[in-house]
């Protein structure tokens, strides 16, 4: 056999080839973060850009008043008027059994907070009488007497009446 001799001495034809490799890779690298850098930049730029704009939206927002509902009072009056506890104020006309009464109008103005009733009488005589009633159970005299106007021929039965009218505030029921 013969002996095999290997010269194991590295060949200098490449070294230009993988130093140009690189160098091109390092350009490309440095090219890339260049542009990532840039990018960065706008976004940066984009986010100022957008919050001036949200500050500016929150501002006009903040300025401009809505406009007023057309409905709201009417809405609140109801609310009141569901709301507000009517026993007290129906509670004294229940009460009221007398002959030759009878419970002709009932006005309630939640607004001003008083109530207005208006009874045809028989005979005007029943006005102490319905006066008593009207404020038994109450401290003082919640209900008082506003007028009467005589009506010939129109009541009970064809017989002359009157029709009496009593007022109260409805925060002292």
């Amino acid at each position: 056999m013969k002996p095999v001799r290997i010269d194991f001495v590295p060949s200098r034809s490449w070294i230009p080839v993988w130093s140009v490799a690189a160098a091109l890779g390092l350009a490309i690298c440095g090219v890339t973060l260049v542009a990532l850098s840039a990018s960065r930049q706008q976004a940066r730029v984009a986010q100022a850009s957008l919050a001036t704009i949200a500050q500016e939206v929150a501002r006009l927002d903040s300025a401009r008043t809505p406009p007023a509902d057309p409905k709201a009072p009417s809405a609140h009056r109801a609310s009141m008027a569901l709301n507000a506890d009517l026993d007290k104020v129906l509670l004294p006309l229940e009460r009221l059994a007398q002959e030759g009464v009878r419970l002709v109008g009932v006005q309630l103005d939640q607004a001003g907070g008083t109530v207005r009733v208006e009874y045809e009488l028989d005979a005007i005589q029943r006005v102490p009488s319905i006066t008593a009633e009207l404020n038994a159970g109450h401290e003082g005299s919640p209900w008082q007497f506003e007028g009467v106007q005589s009506q010939p021929a129109a009541g009970f039965a064809g017989t002359a009446s009157a029709r009496a009218s009593w007022r109260a505030e409805t925060g002292r029921l």
